[in-house]
């Protein structure tokens, strides 16, 4: 399996240091990063040919290079096609992927939310009673 799956582990390794190294938005944007891949790799490699040994390891491997330009869709998609993943297991992927969204993002978002928080605390002012 390391031969196909072997960029996605140090893919993982990198997300897991930024873990343990607390920049907690670098993790979640490297686990999203790490599933997209992982799925990638799996689904051209499913699609692809591999040989084996007689204890079914994989000792050689010729992937389907065609299904890194297909949408992700289409990638999860193949991966239930093929029972790789099941509609939880989706959902689970997809919640990564928001999370990783909103922190790509996470100055556009500010950008057009702060207006809207500092037009609120203007509203707020005149509730707030000042000691002193």
């Amino acid at each position: 399996m390391y031969l196909i799956i072997g960029s996605d582990i140090d893919l993982f390794r990198e997300a897991l240091s930024c873990y343990q190294n607390g920049t907690f938005m670098a993790t979640i944007l490297m686990c999203g990063v790490v599933l997209e891949s992982l799925l990638y790799d799996l689904i051209s490699a499913i699609k692809g040919k591999a040989a084996c040994d007689q204890l079914g390891c994989i000792w050689s491997v010729e992937l389907d290079d065609g299904v890194y330009d297909l949408e992700f869709g289409y990638v999860i998609k193949e991966a239930k096609d093929v029972e790789l993943i099941d509609g939880r297991l989706e959902a689970g992927i997809n919640s990564i992927r928001n999370l990783r969204n909103i922190i790509a993002h996470y100055a556009q978002r500010l950008r057009k939310e702060l207006p809207k928080v500092l037009d609120r605390s203007k509203e707020l002012e005149p509730l707030v009673v000042r000691k002193g």
